[in-house]
């Protein structure tokens, strides 16, 4: 069986089969009735640059089927709304950054690129679930779906401030 990964291009994300994809300069645009897609020049695996595709770490959390165990609310600030924190996605953005996510550094005021942004985005998320011992993520796809709804919510509550 061949490995299936992820290959990074121009800061957007493609499937590609590992074990036979040459390099990512080996990839070509090729025109499509749509716009324009990338085209492996080994295997032919095609990508459309207009295609986002969520965090992996969003996969069971985005997933309607899975159903979330119960959250313990008093853990909750009262002025929070967690439906802000869960559901605001752009999904015009690689890795599907939530829209409450800053899009410039707080610190000098400069500007994230998307890809910049969608990195940050994992890298606190990584960080909180690790804080919360569930890096990497382990358990029932429910179990990850609450974890990860309890991550988005302390990342949220932080950024909120």
């Amino acid at each position: 069986m061949l490995e299936v990964g992820c290959l990074i291009f121009r800061g957007l994300f493609f499937e590609h089969n590992a074990e036979t994809c040459l390099p990512p300069v080996d990839w070509a645009k090729r025109p499509s009735r749509d716009g324009h897609e990338l085209t492996c020049a080994f295997c032919g695996i095609k990508g459309d640059p207009m295609a986002r595709k969520p965090n992996s770490l969003l996969t069971e959390f985005l997933d309607k089927n899975i159903h979330m165990p119960e959250i313990h609310w008093e853990t909750v600030p009262p002025d929070v709304n967690p439906a802000d924190a869960w559901d605001l996605y752009d999904e015009t953005v690689e890795g599907w950054v939530p829209v409450w996510f800053p899009t410039f550094s707080p610190g000098d005021g400069r500007s994230y690129g998307e890809f910049e942004r969608a990195c940050l985005f994992n890298e606190s998320l990584e960080r909180i679930l690790k804080a919360m011992k569930r890096w990497p993520l382990w358990g029932s796809p429910s179990q990850k779906k609450h974890a990860v709804a309890v991550a988005l919510l302390q990342l949220y509550c932080e950024i909120r401030g």
